[in-house]
């Protein structure tokens, strides 16, 4: 036989059924519960946490502090509208951007330099037949794009303190 679920383990603690259930499932969780131990300690560990909690005194918090929690719950409520920045998006898609061209120049600057006559005297080269014309451009275009924003980082940094954005 199954164990009992949690809804039917409150359903009997609070002896309270909901309307249109069934009359004999009182009957048969009480044989459940009078055979299963598991069930049993869950029943009681049940009971025995609504009593305490039943027994107990709430003082409910002072004035102030109630309308500072209302007020704070009023401002941070799931129902009011939430402001979504969706200004990163023209970043992402300028730097998706960016990405493509640069694999498209390094497709074209590749190519024009195998079909370049450099290109019979840098082939003796083992790195360059290794790497090809693309991959002598994609090495060029990222180093020099690399040292260019090595270089630009601390000008950027200075302005953007400068400014006061930072």
């Amino acid at each position: 036989m199954r164990h009992l679920l949690d809804r039917e383990l409150v359903t009997l603690v609070f002896r309270e059924f909901p309307p249109g259930s069934d009359p004999e499932d009182e009957a048969i969780w009480r044989l459940h519960l009078n055979a299963c131990p598991d069930c049993t300690v869950k029943f009681e560990e049940l009971q025995h946490a609504v009593s305490v909690l039943q027994g107990s005194r709430f003082e409910p918090p002072p004035p102030l502090v109630w309308a500072r929690l209302q007020a704070r719950i009023r401002t941070t409520s799931v129902s009011s509208p939430v402001a979504i920045d969706l200004s990163w998006i023209r970043v992402a898609f300028g730097h998706i951007g960016g990405i493509f061209l640069a694999l498209a120049l390094i497709a074209v600057a590749g190519s024009a330099l195998e079909s370049a006559s450099v290109w019979k005297s840098m082939g003796l080269w083992p790195v360059c037949r290794e790497l090809g014309g693309r991959g002598i451009a994609a090495l060029f275009f990222f180093g020099t794009g690399s040292l260019l924003a090595l270089a630009l980082a601390p000008v950027l940094w200075w302005e953007s303190r400068r400014s006061g954005r930072g």
